[in-house]
């Protein structure tokens, strides 16, 4: 059992923390599983060293945790958040975009948590390299042509991530967001719709007009 192990880490200085870490990810046929186990359970301290020993372990001996890892991302509230983040970026677009992808597009609105993971996808995808927001662009797009209720999740959080890839986006984003911007009028959404759209370059804007003109 590694929570004592992680207690102490817990109150420890930097240096001993760092010495615990590396001492269990030496380990990982030991305390892969149970550090696993730890994100699944409410203990929620142990939650970011536990993340830490994943991470030190290093992939792909650490691949099976990838589910867990994306569940603490799907918690804009856990304390482990940036944890999860850093672990899954170290693993690698190749490795990574491919689960994210599969959740954003085949998770069921049923699911009481899928919203919260979509929200916390987009985070990620926010805080990251753009790579990952390129690659995941086409199913956020297919995700805000579904006009999920703004009262369930915000689509600001779509935004955010067509804002990271900036103008590679324009060309399949586009009739989404004239539809967000109209549906949001002149509010601080509408708002920051339109000035993604603008800042688009004019030929890729111009067969478009016509829809454009009814945003004036």
């Amino acid at each position: 059992m590694i929570e004592d192990q992680l207690d102490k880490a817990l109150v420890a200085d930097e240096q001993v923390k760092e010495r615990i870490i590396q001492e269990l990810a030496s380990r990982p046929d030991e305390t892969l599983d149970e550090a696993i186990g730890i994100l699944e359970i409410a203990a929620k301290s142990r939650w970011g060293m536990a993340i830490r020993v994943i991470r030190a372990i290093g992939y792909p001996r650490n691949v099976k945790a990838i589910p867990q890892l994306i569940d603490q991302v799907g918690d804009l509230n856990s304390p482990a958040f940036q944890e999860a983040v850093q672990s899954l970026e170290d693993m690698g677009m190749q490795v990574i975009v491919p689960h994210l992808i599969k959740i954003l597009v085949e998770k069921k609105q049923e699911d009481g948590y899928w919203l919260d993971s979509v929200a916390g996808i987009c985070s990620m995808l926010r805080s990251v390299d753009r790579e990952y927001a390129v690659q995941c662009g086409p199913a956020i797009v297919y995700l805000l042509s579904r006009e999920i209720p703004s009262e369930s999740l915000d689509p600001w959080y779509f935004l955010i991530v067509l804002e990271k890839i900036g103008s590679e986006c324009a060309m399949y984003a586009l009739p989404a967001l004239i539809q967000l911007a109209k549906k949001e009028g002149t509010n601080e959404l509408g708002k920051q719709t339109r000035d993604l759209i603008v800042s688009f370059d004019r030929t890729t804007l111009d067969p478009y007009q016509y829809l454009l003109a009814d945003l004036q």
